[in-house]
């Protein structure tokens, strides 16, 4: 194919993108567990495992992906579970109204009480390896060092509450919440858990609650909030929390979630009327993504930059294999691309070292279509494959795969280099595949 037809494709990307957004695609499938309780809370053990948590002493685990579930709840008492973390597939505790902790060491076959030493609702829990915190109303802080088997009280007995906590290495703890004059608070420790350090601070002069907090590393957090107003916030420090700037949206936020630590660009956030945000560049910008709900979404997880999970209210359960992003298939969309050959779905997308770029090739005329050929090289026959990196200016940056191929499956790994060996800078490029003037195009997505 021409250069001319080439740029021609990728000048259209602008009016598939504003005609995927008019169809209000979305790239979050609706999940059923069977309840419909109020989720609140999840967590993502590896690609398949998932444990959720909820009203109603509702504890729910999925190892298929959440094709199907199974009821682990705890027999009495039907308190509201606000939080959950497993260490593994057999030990895990989840946290409630009323100071009630719940653990279990089969999986959720069989749990016990575990004394909290309060009275009031626990939001939040976090852990790393065997410590823990837990935070709540009354600006209740617990720590442990045991796995959750038992709890030490930091602090409690103030008006407002901890609703987020984050731990980033064993001595480095945060929570996060609001004081007795509406102001998120944010607090740190260095030694476990066992004392704290506070800073308030207003949601750019706006009082308000932030629900859940996550840092990068050291000087890199963020947190979701809901301001006084009725609007919600994403608040980001970039000094280790002593001082925070927001962005506002119409709706409160109740969870921010980074997949990479280490200063990850790519993040997301949920909250009220089916709220999914995502930025691709630490924070600076948000872009909403079509839920395909309008339940409040309590929580979000990724097990990597393409699969996650977020639970809500009345028992919704949504998930993605795309980061969220809808699929998109320019064949839907323009008469330039013919149906002979497809272009399928790269993976991993967004990527942050290689990812692997995928293809199907069909008979030509005179053509068996018998053959089934892996990998990029194949014989010097049937089509002249050429496949292509360009950066978002439309400027190439790779030259992938230049030779004839034969009908079937090929497909080629993207290092994020150019054609000189250099590493290209995080963005967004275009991978284009030519044969026979026929030409796909998708979307890459890389992360440094």
């Amino acid at each position: 194919m021409k250069l001319r037809q080439t740029l021609l494709i990728l000048s259209g990307l602008i009016m598939i993108t504003l005609n995927i957004s008019l169809r209000a695609q979305t790239g979050w499938t609706v999940l059923n567990p069977g309840t419909a309780a109020n989720l609140n809370a999840l967590q993502v053990l590896d690609r398949h495992t998932i444990f959720v948590a909820g009203d109603a002493g509702t504890v729910l685990w999925s190892n298929d992906s959440g094709l199907t579930w199974q009821d682990i709840s705890p027999d009495s008492p039907l308190v509201p579970l606000n939080d959950i973390n497993f260490f593994n597939y057999s030990t895990g505790l989840v946290v409630g109204e009323g100071g009630t902790i719940f653990h279990t060491t089969d999986g959720g076959n069989n749990w016990s009480i575990i004394p909290s030493g309060v009275s009031d609702n626990l939001l939040t829990v976090a852990f790393w390896d065997s410590i823990g915190i837990c935070g709540g109303l009354s600006q209740t802080i617990l720590y442990s060092s045991d796995q959750g088997n038992s709890w030490n009280i930091a602090q409690t007995g103030f008006f407002g509450g901890f609703w987020g906590s984050w731990i980033l290495a064993p001595d480095i703890s945060f929570v996060i919440g609001e004081n007795s004059i509406f102001q998120p608070l944010f607090g740190k420790s260095i030694n476990q858990g066992q004392s704290w350090d506070f800073t308030p601070f207003y949601l750019n002069n706006n009082e308000g609650r932030a629900y859940s907090l996550q840092f990068t590393d050291l000087l890199n957090g963020y947190a979701a909030c809901g301001v006084w107003d009725g609007r919600g916030a994403v608040a980001k420090t970039i000094d280790g929390g002593i001082s925070w700037n927001s962005t506002f949206f119409n709706a409160p936020l109740y969870e921010v979630h980074f997949p990479i630590s280490n200063a990850s660009l790519v993040g997301f956030a949920v909250g009220e009327g089916g709220q999914i945000l995502k930025t691709y560049n630490a924070g600076a910008n948000w872009q909403s993504q079509t839920s395909g709900t309008s339940q409040t979404l309590n929580d979000v997880a990724f097990f990597d930059l393409a699969t996650g999970y977020i639970v809500g209210n009345n028992g919704t359960v949504l998930k993605t294999e795309t980061g969220g992003e809808p699929p998109v298939h320019l064949s839907d969309h323009t008469s330039i691309i013919l149906n002979e050959f497809q272009l399928l779905r790269n993976y991993p997308n967004p990527f942050n070292s290689s990812t692997t770029i995928s293809w199907q090739l069909a008979p030509l005329a005179g053509q068996s279509g018998n053959a089934v050929l892996t990998g990029a090289a194949g014989p010097a026959v049937g089509s002249l494959v050429e496949l292509k990196i360009f950066n978002s200016v439309g400027q190439k940056v790779r030259t992938l795969v230049q030779q004839k191929m034969g009908t079937g499956y090929h497909s080629v790994i993207w290092d994020g280099r150019d054609d000189t060996g250099n590493p290209v800078p995080s963005g967004i490029y275009y991978c284009v595949i030519e044969a026979e003037f026929r030409s796909e195009i998708a979307k890459l997505l890389l992360v440094k």
